[in-house]
């Protein structure tokens, strides 16, 4: 159903075309990401990250919310994250280095659809505005690689601009996207689907929007 329904928006860019443009994008990323914040911490918050807890962050960005989750888990805590960008990885060390985080963080340059990772090594994983970047063959994968990482009955909360709906807003990104991707890098998914499909049980849905593009913030269990 997914697959069929979004087939005709797969104009994505290449990873190492991605890689590229996050590695530019890293130097101002955080004023440009400023609108992704809010949903960010609903995104956190439905995660409920706690002490002692080993946590994953996909595409961790500039790093403010693995920052906050490893505030959360302590010392006791395992705190870890892949991204495709040096750059982001570099503004992110940098961060950690001036708001003095206590907490280690480990985090590593990498690819999603190949976790370097042993098999249920996380109690959680988080991934904000970052899986609708991966090309419909490969978001069953990246979820399927999610769930290899994770405990049984492990949870995982993913923040991404959603196909729940279509409107004129939508129809207008969407073209953007497929005449400019190198500007509208992402695209709305059936993220619902998607997560049925990798055998994930839906907990928790907050619905909401970006100027008018349908915004899921899902918290799942894997199965």
């Amino acid at each position: 159903m997914a697959k069929q329904q979004e087939n005709q928006q797969e104009l994505l860019l290449s990873k190492k075309v991605t890689k590229e443009s996050y590695n530019r994008m890293s130097k101002w990323y955080d004023a440009f990401s400023i609108f992704e914040k809010c949903y960010k911490k609903i995104g956190l918050k439905l995660l409920d990250s706690k002490l002692g807890e080993s946590i994953l962050e996909i595409g961790f960005g500039t790093g403010d919310s693995i920052i906050s989750i490893a505030k959360k888990v302590g010392f006791d805590g395992s705190v870890n994250g892949i991204d495709i960008s040096d750059g982001m990885i570099e503004k992110t060390r940098r961060k950690i280095k001036r708001k003095k985080v206590g907490q280690p963080i480990h985090i590593l340059c990498g690819d999603a659809s190949s976790l370097p990772y042993k098999r249920s090594a996380f109690d959680k994983i988080l991934i904000s505005f970052t899986i609708e970047l991966f090309n419909l063959e490969e978001i069953p994968v990246v979820l399927s690689e999610s769930s290899r990482v994770l405990q049984n009955k492990g949870l995982i909360c993913v923040v991404t601009l959603s196909k729940r709906k279509t409107n004129y807003i939508v129809k207008i990104y969407e073209w953007f996207h497929r005449k400019y991707p190198n500007l509208t890098d992402c695209r709305p998914i059936y993220i619902r689907d998607h997560l049925k499909n990798a055998n994930f049980v839906i907990m928790d849905i907050k619905e909401m929007n970006m100027w008018g593009l349908p915004v899921d913030v899902i918290l799942a269990k894997k199965t």
